[in-house]
């Protein structure tokens, strides 16, 4: 199984909804919803800030559990969390001087930092703020960092993830990614393009697409905040800008690759009847992605003059401190956080190479160079150079990465679910057990591994009937499908 049929399997779970434990129910729960009704700054008579004081309530500070709940969803994502801790304790520091200007109940928040390249911060309904390297390396000054956490605490503070106001995930990308699934044993997903285009499903699919009114919402409060704490409130109008071009160039670089949006082909012989349907799914994965990346651009354009509107009407007459530019990059500058990330860019620019050149060999070898020390065994860079390796056909090798990923705890789903596989392909059903056991733990009980229960179960003599009646009961009929050929034995 390929790291990118694990992908699409980890956001078929999501899609499917089947979590039992540990926390994980309940964040699926919050992350899920339909559009939430109304934008309270449409009608503001003060500030948002004054707006969100007048609705405040107590929360209690997330337990450790509650906490662990968004790390293994975030990592049910196929995500990970970096092992930069000095950058980590930065941005939860500017945190804190953020809500100095929040005069409420305390809110219990906490930043971590994933290695991933890609712009993009997510808050999880325990307070877990995910921010990404990439996010990190494109922002200018702490002004700007502020800014982007004023805003995504600002979800909390309003508490919009026990309003429903999460969009639901569309119809259309469950059909697509149950094709996608198979796609690896087609031999059609051997283009990285499409590994890079379903990394962004997975994003908008399982991670916190919050209704446009939520986002005004957030975009005026971390705005109040911005000024009451002292930072420069124009960067908020600056980070939106960012929002505004990273949208405009995932649109662009998805709009070059005629693969994913291109119009579906005529008939194909029988013999290619299966990659052909792999194709025109992806097809329409393509159009559906690229008209959500329009209307987010548009979304971006118009946030961007709404908190410029916003700065004018209800903070004319703030201070414009500096930008604390030279404070930020003294912060990327310093070590050992300047070689840690250094090592991390090898794997972005390894990550580059393969999706615009497909060039594996180059890719395997830049990647290579990140490892050794700490940043070497980090379960992102050993996980890249998983998919590697096993893309050189160097399948020892592949294995070797794998379980150094799995040996740090804090590997994503896509490790676990690689891992089961090889075991039961190895005939290895004790260890088999073991990695699904571990799995339940961590993420739930995946309704798509319900097929991989029947084989393993069927394995170990036992009856699967009860497990073959909990497909029917999903209502799913690829999986109901799937289920049916492992009882049968194929």
């Amino acid at each position: 199984m390929s790291v990118k049929t694990i992908i699409a399997l980890s956001l078929v779970t999501l899609l499917a909804a089947g979590c039992k434990s540990t926390g994980i129910k309940d964040v699926t729960s919050s992350v899920k919803g339909m559009f939430g009704a109304g934008d309270r700054t449409e009608n503001l008579e003060g500030t948002m800030l004054e707006a969100a004081l007048q609705d405040d309530n107590p929360s209690e500070p997330a337990t450790q559990e509650e906490r662990q709940a968004d790390i293994n969803y975030w990592r049910y994502g196929n995500r990970t969390v970096g092992n930069l801790p000095q950058l980590q304790n930065y941005c939860n520091e500017v945190l804190t001087r953020v809500l100095q200007g929040w005069k409420g109940h305390p809110i219990d928040a906490k930043v971590y930092v994933s290695p991933e390249n890609e712009f993009g911060a997510f808050t999880l309904p325990h307070g877990s703020i995910f921010i990404s390297l990439g996010t990190l390396k494109t922002l200018e000054s702490e002004d700007e960092l502020a800014a982007l956490l004023g805003h995504e605490v600002s979800h909390l503070l309003l508490h919009h993830h026990g309003s429903d106001s999460l969009r639901e995930a569309s119809s259309w990308v469950s059909g697509a990614l149950d094709v996608y699934k198979r796609s690896n044993n087609q031999g059609v997903s051997d283009d990285f393009t499409r590994a890079r285009a379903m990394a962004w499903i997975v994003e908008k699919t399982v991670f916190p697409a919050w209704a446009r009114g939520k986002e005004n919402e957030a975009d005026a409060l971390g705005t109040d905040l911005l000024v009451a704490s002292g930072y420069n409130a124009d960067a908020m109008v600056r980070l939106m800008k960012k929002i505004e071009t990273n949208t405009l160039q995932r649109k662009d670089w998805l709009a070059s690759q005629p693969q994913l949006t291109a119009a579906p082909t005529q008939q194909t012989p029988s013999a290619e009847a299966v990659k052909q349907q792999i194709s025109d799914a992806f097809t329409q994965l393509g159009k559906n992605l690229e008209q959500q990346l329009s209307a987010e651009h548009d979304s971006a354009a118009a946030r961007k003059s709404r908190v410029r509107d916003y700065l004018k009407d209800k903070h004319l007459q703030r201070p414009h401190p500096s930008f604390k530019q030279a404070e930020y990059q003294h912060v990327f500058k310093s070590q050992p956080l300047s070689s840690q990330i250094a090592q991390y860019r090898h794997v972005h620019k390894a990550e580059l190479i393969r999706i615009e050149s497909n060039d594996i060999r180059m890719a395997s070898s830049t990647a290579a160079r990140s490892l050794g020390g700490t940043i070497g065994e980090d379960p992102y860079t050993r996980m890249f150079m998983y998919e590697m390796r096993a893309a050189e056909g160097k399948q020892q090798h592949a294995e070797i990465n794998l379980n150094k990923a799995y040996a740090t705890d804090a590997a994503p789903y896509s490790t676990y679910l690689a891992l089961l596989e090889l075991a039961f392909d190895k005939h290895d059903y004790v260890s088999a057990q073991r990695y699904l056991d571990e799995i339940d733990n961590l993420f739930g009980t995946p309704k798509e591994l319900l097929p991989m229960r029947i084989r393993l179960t069927k394995a170990n003599g036992q009856p699967v009937e009860m497990l073959r009646l909990r497909c029917i009961a999903s209502a799913n009929s690829h999986l109901i499908t799937e289920c049916n050929q492992a009882v049968n034995g194929k």
